[in-house]
């Protein structure tokens, strides 16, 4: 099966569109413009000079200041492509290795390289599509078409090409793949990327008709609810999306727009524990808590001179309740690693959650020291000032916390709550107004604004 990808001619304004076929020969020609910058080597390397040659230069990334662990890996598997020049796993393998770590000029190299070699598979021009996806559209979407050549049905790649055609206003060949990819198994999540085509097209009947046959399939979720609540706040329907946006909190999120079978081979090459990183982070979205808990806890003993699997353990014991375990954990970090402010926040919350307000403000002054403009810092002393009964001091900290953030609305809607608690309703209604100039798709925070705005006087009332 052949991927079609019409492109507009480049007069402007023109709606001539010609059908143009991404074979391997086009796709070699386009590469020819793509210069790529090799970080470790310093110098320009332009990709498709080597792209399918036998004595090409196997990329050499440098080592210094990596983990052991990651080290061993990437030697052993470029020394298994010096060994085995012609394949094409091999070739592959080490841009996995490469890709998996961090170095997405080198990887692309190989995996593009390893499209070129025998035995055929899919991934390697997908890997490569990924690497290229965010930026080189044409690119990305040339190697999309190689490896839709070879599994025409894979779901993921489906919605990865559809996006890409939707960044470059494709809309109809967009919708077109996203029809093929809602009808494999697993393929709810292209529902997700249809619902946004009918809200980028201002369509609400098809967004509802979208949400209905989800409905009707067992295939509601999460962001397909969401999508459409944002486009009944732009249609003003406020209660229609805060209703959806409740029921969204039900359903879990898309699952197979989450899960990447062969993205998921990348954990073979997992030396520094990214992937188990986002793991943990798929699983907290997904409010399996303990299960996320679990695994950062085994990374935090896995990478004992890293912070941030210890201290994102922690902040779900906290989230979970448990602030004394959190407390414990925080309080070794912080010994640990003594000049890290957001350590000392995640500690201040815990202390607080304890009764120790005195330590907590210490905690939050010491982060403020290390970090000025911490607005997260600034939010945390006000919230406990307020709670404590001391609203000039809040006000000076919500003060600080807009300063370091202008563009948090919710740093706004919390000051102007406290404002109008006050009788401060010239200045509330100031920064309602200033909370409603910044730009947000979420129906509670409009809800919340409308119902800030009540409370002033008729005099101050925000339009």
């Amino acid at each position: 099966m052949t991927l079609w990808i019409r492109r507009k001619s480049g007069s402007a304004g023109s709606d001539d569109e010609s059908a143009v076929r991404c074979t391997a020969g086009k796709k070699s020609r386009m590469l020819k413009a793509a210069v790529f910058l090799l970080l470790a080597a310093g110098v320009l390397f332009a990709a498709t000079k080597y792209f399918g040659r036998s004595n090409i230069e196997i990329p050499r990334v440098s080592l210094e200041g990596m983990h052991p662990d990651v080290v061993s890996l990437i030697d052993r598997r470029r020394r298994h492509v010096e060994s085995n020049p012609l394949s094409a796993d091999a070739w592959g393998n080490y841009g996995m290795a490469l890709l998996q770590h961090q170095r997405q000029y080198e990887a692309l190299i190989c995996f593009d390289q390893a499209t070129a070699l025998q035995p055929p598979s899919p991934r390697w021009p997908y890997f490569a599509g990924t690497i290229l996806e965010q930026s080189e559209f044409e690119e990305a979407l040339a190697r999309y078409q190689k490896s839709l050549s070879l599994d025409h049905a894979y779901v993921p790649l489906l919605l990865r090409a559809a996006s890409v055609l939707i960044q470059q206003n494709d809309l109809q060949q967009a919708r077109e793949l996203l029809n093929r990819a809602k009808d494999q198994p697993g393929g709810a999540a292209a529902l997700v990327q249809l619902m946004r085509l009918s809200r980028q097209n201002s369509n609400m009947k098809q967004a509802e008709d979208t949400v209905q046959s989800a409905r009707a399939s067992n295939a509601l979720s999460r962001e397909l609810l969401l999508e459409l609540a944002s486009m009944k706040v732009a249609e003003g329907q406020t209660d229609e999306a805060i209703a959806l946006q409740a029921e969204s909190k039900q359903l879990p999120p898309a699952q197979a727009f989450l899960t990447d079978p062969w993205m998921d081979e990348l954990q073979r090459f997992d030396a520094t524990g990214a992937y188990s990183s986002a793991v943990a982070d798929q699983l907290r979205m997904q409010g399996q808590v303990k299960q996320a808990a679990a695994k950062l806890g085994a990374l935090a003993r896995q990478f004992p001179e890293r912070s941030r699997p210890a201290l994102n353990r922690a902040t779900l014991l906290l989230e979970m309740g448990d602030a004394a375990g959190a407390e414990k954990e925080l309080q070794a970090l912080k010994d640990r690693f003594p000049g890290d402010a957001m350590i000392l926040l995640s500690l201040a919350y815990a202390r607080f959650a304890r009764g120790d307000q005195i330590s907590a403000e210490q905690l939050l002054s010491d982060a403020i020291r290390l970090k000025p403009d911490y607005a997260p810092a600034w939010m945390a002393i006000a919230e406990i000032c307020r709670s404590t009964n001391r609203p000039l001091e809040a006000i000076a900290a919500y003060e600080k916390a807009v300063a370091a953030t202008p563009e948090d609305i919710r740093i706004h809607l919390s000051m102007a709550d406290l404002l109008l608690s006050e009788g401060q309703f010239d200045e509330a209604a100031r920064r309602l107004q200033d909370a409603s100039r910044i730009r947000h798709d979420d129906p509670s925070i409009r809800k919340q604004i409308e119902d800030l705005s009540k409370r002033l006087p008729a005099a101050t009332k925000v339009e």
